[in-house]
C-alpha cells in the first residue's frame, strides 16, 4: 500500500495531474483501474488515508498502456510521458 495521507500528497496530485492530462473524468479512471468513483476522489482530495495495491498496479498498468511514465506516477522523477519509441520511418 501507498500511504495518501497529509492532504493531498504528491502522489495524489500525480494522480490528479494525469487524469487532467488525460481528459479523464473520475469515473473513467475508476472503470480503468477496476476501483469506485469515490475512492479516487478520496485518493485526490486526500481523505484516503492509504492506497490499495490493487489500485496502484491498475493505475500502472492503465498508465504504462497509454504511454504515461510509471516511474513519474510512482516517484515523480522524470517526465509525465514515456518516450515514445522508434518507428521505422524514424530510423536514418
Amino acid at each position: 500500500m501507498i500511504d495518501a495521507s497529509h492532504s493531498p500528497s504528491a502522489f495524489s496530485i500525480r494522480i490528479r495531474q494525469l487524469r487532467g492530462h488525460a481528459m479523464l473524468t473520475q469515473q473513467q479512471l475508476a472503470r480503468a483501474t477496476g476501483i469506485g468513483r469515490v475512492a479516487i476522489s478520496n485518493i485526490e482530495r486526500g481523505a484516503a488515508k492509504v492506497v490499495s495495491m490493487d489500485f496502484v498496479v491498475g493505475l500502472c498498468r492503465w498508465a504504462a498502456t497509454n504511454n504515461y511514465s510509471v516511474v513519474w506516477l510512482t516517484t515523480g522523477q522524470g517526465d509525465m510521458l514515456s518516450p515514445q519509441p522508434a518507428t521505422q520511418g524514424d530510423q536514418p
